[in-house]
């Protein structure tokens, strides 16, 4: 009858002691009548949720206002605190679809100007943060045989020599979800390029519409994570 397209999550403020954050989700179904979406953010202290009837939009978004919230911070900053946010779509008491994702409550801006002079730093949660980075390039030749287990080595190795920004580079794959989380455990920022490096592309318009559909689906794919 209905699915969960994509949730996203922002975090709109943070003070000393609250935080206050956005859940947007996506929804693709022919009649939302009687549809229902059940959100729930929770960790080992505290668990917030709310319910909601589906809007008449695609897009539905909740707040929750976090009271002493567990910040997450890069690598050698502080703590990589994540949060389990839960979103179900109910029909009449069924369940018709789930999503779970791990989450970070973070701030991050790009400063590109500070006192009238150019500049390029990254802040977070309203501290700038010394860039340490890397360089990321396909962990193998054979894309699938690179699994969590040689992630976590290859990240790791990046952690204890006190990186905490990963950039992957444009010439290879956007990769694997797992890549993604075991930065958000880690504390590495991930500065993903998009995969248009080392050539020239056609600028006509069927190749624009694929690559704009590419963009969005991995924009979307990948935007919940701290990293």
């Amino acid at each position: 009858d209905a699915k969960i397209e994509n949730v996203t999550f922002n975090t709109i403020s943070i003070n000393k002691k609250t935080a206050e954050v956005e859940v947007s989700i996506y929804v693709n179904s022919s009649d939302k009548k009687d549809l229902a979406l059940d959100v729930s953010i929770s960790n080992g202290d505290t668990f917030y949720e709310q319910k909601i009837p589906l809007t008449s939009s695609s897009k539905n978004k909740i707040c929750f206002k976090i009271k002493e919230p567990k910040l997450w911070w890069t690598n050698g900053e502080g703590e990589q605190n994540l949060y389990l946010l839960n979103v179900k779509l109910v029909k009449e008491k069924v369940v018709l679809d789930v999503i779970q994702k791990n989450v970070g409550i973070r701030s991050i801006e790009l400063v590109l100007k500070e006192k009238n002079k150019a500049t390029i730093k990254f802040r977070v949660n309203k501290k700038d943060i010394y860039s340490k980075g890397v360089n990321w390039i396909p962990a193998d030749s054979f894309l699938p045989r690179a699994n969590k287990k040689k992630y976590s080595e290859l990240l790791l190795l990046a952690k204890q020599a006190n990186m905490n920004i990963v950039r992957v580079w444009g010439g290879g794959v956007y990769e694997d979800d797992e890549f993604y989380n075991i930065c958000d455990e880690l504390g590495l920022l991930v500065w993903q390029d998009f995969m248009f490096a080392c050539g020239s592309y056609p600028e006509n318009d069927d190749f624009i519409a694929n690559v704009s559909e590419e963009v969005t689906q991995n924009v979307l794919r990948l935007q919940h994570h701290a990293c």
